[in-house]
């Protein structure tokens, strides 16, 4: 559905398809600033965002673009997909994900106890 810059029937509308999802959702309109849905994940309620409805497009609270409020079933796939719990995680070829398995070392290489590989650690500490 095209919207005709009303934000609040766009982030309805997004309520309402996430709904049919399994999300809890509500609705938050300030007297100031744009209409905002706080998404829940039932299953993990730390899975928990508040997206911006303005400008004729869905955001993060951090401003990244989600996508037009003109396409909420797509908007509503990339919301569901970051909140997603891990087992419940499907790539783009429809195959689970291995997010929050333990990570399986290749031969020769070793896997640090908080499953960082070594050489990521050296990288991140700035030369000195």
């Amino acid at each position: 559905m095209v919207h005709d810059g009303n934000a609040a029937d766009a982030a309805t509308e997004l309520a309402d398809c996430l709904q049919e999802r399994g999300y809890r959702t509500k609705l938050i309109e300030p007297l100031t600033g744009p209409p905002r849905l706080k998404v829940t994940n039932p299953a993990a309620s730390v899975l928990t965002e508040t997206i911006i409805s303005h400008a004729g497009a869905f955001w993060w609270p951090w401003l990244d673009q989600i996508g037009p409020q003109a396409d909420v079933p797509g908007a509503a796939d990339i919301i569901a997909r970051v909140l997603a719990v891990a087992d419940e995680t499907i790539t783009a070829a429809g195959c689970r994900a291995r997010t929050g398995r333990n990570p399986v070392p290749r031969e020769g290489h070793t896997i640090r106890p908080n499953g960082v590989p070594p050489r990521f650690l050296r990288s991140a500490i700035p030369a000195g």
